[in-house]
């Protein structure tokens, strides 16, 4: 889980279209089958044209980064005019989201913007 108890935000600013945070798991890795949901609250405002956040993974056995071991939790908005959006994708649907999660890596948009994060969050369902 990434969160802030002091009750601030994570802050994303980026000129890029492909900014990303990756958390590492490589010296304890996650075992698949416990983490079952990926939730994310944020608000943002970003430029066109913004369709969602991305998350890819890499385990013990696939140690590559590649678009098959890759969900997209569509938000195609712009802004959230300073309100919070709340997403969260179904992990043991993906048939590749298995075995040891080594690392996971965060592309909070995909143009020019700006990101607050409340809260990611991995959890069973």
């Amino acid at each position: 889980e990434i969160s802030n108890p002091t009750g601030e935000y994570l802050f994303f600013n980026s000129k890029s279209k492909d900014p990303m945070m990756i958390m590492s798991y490589k010296d304890n890795p996650l075992d698949a089958s416990k983490y079952s949901l990926f939730r994310i609250r944020a608000s943002f405002d970003l430029e066109p044209p913004a369709t969602g956040v991305e998350v890819f993974w890499i385990t013990e056995d696939d140690p590559v980064w590649n678009q098959q071991k890759r969900l997209i939790i569509v938000h195609n908005k712009i802004t959230t005019l300073g309100e919070y959006w709340t997403g969260e994708y179904n992990l043991s649907r993906h048939p590749l989201w298995k075995g040891k999660i080594t690392a996971i890596r965060f592309d909070p948009f995909n143009s020019p913007g700006m990101m607050n994060i409340d809260y990611i969050k991995l959890q069973g369902i």
